[in-house]
């Protein structure tokens, strides 16, 4: 597969004898609207997940720079 120049992504290798990604790979589907590592490629029966890269930005210190009582909240 191709991507483009400059993707980060994160690999997931998981034994398919322990434990399956497919549970995983439905999460993220389910929250594709949201802001979760979008799911690129995956090899079910062997346990591989190659996974978008969100970058090194925490949501707590995204919330630390918002200044709305809502936020404080969280």
């Amino acid at each position: 597969a191709a991507y483009a120049p400059g993707l980060s992504l994160i690999a997931m290798d998981a034994d398919p004898e322990k434990m399956s990604v497919a549970p995983f790979v439905r999460v993220g589907r389910l929250f594709s609207s949201v802001h979760v590592p979008r799911v690129v490629a995956a090899d079910e029966k062997r346990g591989f997940v190659a996974m978008e890269d969100l970058g090194p930005a925490t949501y707590l210190a995204a919330f630390k720079q918002v200044e709305s009582p809502a936020a404080s909240r969280a």
